[in-house]
């Protein structure tokens, strides 16, 4: 055997790291978005990302283009440049790519289910993708629904309580 076999057969291949996403807060979106609008056109783009998500259509036009009718993109590295600069501005520590992370993780957040969070990101697989890299939002939700729960249901009487304390 010679030494390389060797030490990958030893050897653990690293994990896949865990997702980050690491959005924009609300405020940091809005403020962003606010400052946008200088250019109608370059607010509109900030716009459409915060609230769309940038998420898959069947269109066949693209969702940030110059021309009238979709046919040609913008160039990426344009929107992301300007959205950079203008986030380094505002001193938010921020990118385009973030604001795709916004718009999955306040809808789930406020409690929408994960195939309609899925659906706008255009993500398929009924939501496994959204699930792994939105997961802690997910639980977040989860946890708040719970509180919610919790907050509805009655309490334990009080005579069964004090007859069997460990019971449910």
């Amino acid at each position: 055997m010679r030494r390389r076999e060797w030490v990958t057969t030893l050897a653990d291949p690293p994990s896949a790291p865990q997702p980050d996403p690491q959005p924009p807060t609300p405020d940091e979106a809005a403020r962003i978005l606010n400052a946008a609008w200088h250019d109608m056109f370059f607010g509109m783009l900030v716009w459409v990302a915060n609230c769309a998500g940038c998420g898959g259509s069947a269109s066949t036009s693209f969702t940030f283009s110059l021309q009238p009718g979709g046919s040609e993109p913008y160039k990426p590295k344009t929107l992301t440049q300007q959205y950079n600069r203008l986030a380094d501005r505002l001193g938010i520590n921020t990118t385009i790519r973030r604001v795709r992370h916004y718009s999955a993780t306040e809808p789930i957040g406020a409690g929408v289910d994960i195939r309609t969070a899925a659906g706008r990101l255009g993500h398929s697989a009924g939501g496994t993708t959204t699930f792994k890299i939105y997961a802690a939002w997910v639980t977040e939700a989860d946890q708040r629904a719970a509180k919610i729960l919790l907050e509805h249901i009655p309490p334990r009487p009080a005579e069964r309580a004090k007859d069997a304390p460990t019971a449910p």
